[in-house]
């Protein structure tokens, strides 16, 4: 995960690429990658604004125009002229950022846009130019994660990593399934 987050954080503070697709399976680590970003953005003071909308629980109610034209207006205004980032997270669908009245990150003033989906078709689609892949985590890393977070320790319980093994194998190499296990 570190390696991705070094990654598109690179991205974040270059200026050739403005839109970062972040691209894997369900539980694969995508938000947890972006949030740890996102702080740092604002820890670090990086750029005037971050913007993080949960697109699967909005797109709905923007598409039926609930979200009136006087907020978007208001949000425009706000954003003119000023460096940001904006997180598009749970992409399900593709869709022009004009639809669901979003600006387009400007170029000249280093505006980044950052979408996490399951989909690559959805970051080809939303015209990102670097798409990070968040790949289940190999067995090493997936039973590290699982021994921190079940707070054991390995080397005290040599009989608990066969068992372990077997835990991590059915977790697919997912973080958030072997956090919820690991923490039961």
């Amino acid at each position: 995960m570190k390696k991705n987050r070094e990654e598109i954080w690179g991205h974040l503070m270059g200026n050739d690429i403005k839109k970062i697709g972040v691209c894997g399976m369900g539980g694969a680590g995508k938000r947890t990658i972006v949030t740890h970003l996102n702080n740092r953005l604002i820890e670090e003071n990086k750029f005037d604004y971050v913007i993080w909308v949960t697109v699967s629980q909005t797109l709905d109610l923007i598409k039926r125009k609930k979200i009136k034209k006087v907020r978007v207006g208001k949000l425009l205004g706000m954003l003119n002229g000023k460096r940001f980032v904006l997180i598009l997270d749970d992409m399900w669908e593709a869709i022009g950022l004009e639809e669901i009245r979003i600006p387009e990150p400007p170029k000249q003033n280093g505006c980044k846009l950052i979408i996490t989906t399951h989909s690559l078709n959805v970051c080809k689609y939303m015209g990102c130019k670097a798409t990070v892949h968040v790949k289940p985590l190999s067995e090493k890393e997936a039973l590290e994660l699982f021994f921190e977070k079940a707070e054991l320790d390995d080397s005290k319980a040599p009989t608990l990593k066969e068992t372990a093994k077997l835990i991590v194998k059915q977790c697919a190499g997912l973080p958030l399934a072997i956090v919820t296990i690991a923490s039961m």
